[in-house]
């Protein structure tokens, strides 16, 4: 498994407005809850993302993978 840390330059309010999906429509009020649950239904098996916390003007997010799984998945299918 492998994982990376980075920080996005940007708030919850950027996100906000920014965005070009409705985050209404994941119920929740808080922006990056609804952010991770889109990006928990939208990625592949074995990928993970999720935003954690904000401090001014960035927040900071772990994106993963298993390399294991992806390898083997790709072998089998190549």
């Amino acid at each position: 498994m492998r994982y990376y840390n980075f920080a996005l330059y940007a708030s919850a309010e950027q996100i906000r407005e920014n965005t070009t999906i409705n985050l209404r429509e994941y119920a929740y009020e808080n922006t990056y809850a609804a952010l991770n649950n889109y990006m928990y239904k939208r990625l592949d098996n074995y990928i993970y993302f999720y935003a954690y916390r904000e401090e001014g003007n960035t927040t900071f997010a772990v994106y993963a993978y298993d390399e294991k799984k992806v390898v083997f998945g790709q072998q089998i299918y190549n």
